[in-house]
């Protein structure tokens, strides 16, 4: 499976009484997006941080092998989003790529040597 971050578009719910009115959809949302691609809500109304006319940014997940349904995986990924410590807001990432994102952060702040940083890139790119 692969997480994807970026590129994906903003999610709304469209109100058909009122076609001007958008509103911010529920977290929980997931639908197939291509052939072993989805798109996941994993946060929503409730979790909007900057403010209420700001729409949520959904997870792209791309299945590489298996035969695991993908919608099934997309479930096991929403739910691997809410198992977050040490903290009490809602993450968007599931926890295995939240700590891992976390940790090539820091690693490229602080950790690694001077002369191997670049653009802010890991040195091997």
């Amino acid at each position: 499976m692969e997480v994807i971050k970026s590129g994906t578009c903003r999610a709304v719910k469209y109100n058909p009484e009122n076609p001007k009115n958008f509103s911010n959809p529920e977290d929980g949302y997931a639908w197939e997006y291509a052939r072993n691609e989805a798109v996941i809500l994993t946060t929503g109304q409730r979790e909007t941080k900057v403010s209420s006319k700001s729409a949520p940014r959904p997870l792209r997940i791309r299945k590489r092998m298996g035969d695991t349904d993908l919608l099934t995986l997309a479930e096991q990924i929403y739910w691997l989003s809410l198992m977050q410590v040490g903290t009490t807001q809602t993450v968007r990432l599931p926890i295995t790529t939240y700590y891992a994102d976390r940790a090539a952060s820091r690693a490229l702040k602080d950790l690694l040597p001077s002369g191997m940083q670049r653009d802010r890139r890991l040195w091997f790119l």
